[in-house]
């Protein structure tokens, strides 16, 4: 799995701003409850948005 924190300046509203991305490690044959998507390339994707008061720590 790898967690990355990402800084960066958003055209959209005009300042930097911040958000945490979750990628998921590829699923082996010796895992349980987990299919393999070897070679797709694509992760379901879940966003998780906060109201305006809070930013991507909360």
């Amino acid at each position: 799995m790898a967690f990355i924190d990402c800084h960066f300046f958003s055209e959209t509203l005009g300042l930097s701003t911040s958000m945490y991305v979750i990628l998921p490690q590829p699923a082996s044959s010796g895992q349980i409850g987990l299919e393999s998507r070897a070679g797709s390339g694509k992760h379901p994707v879940l966003f998780l948005l906060h109201g305006r008061s809070d930013d991507h720590t909360i």
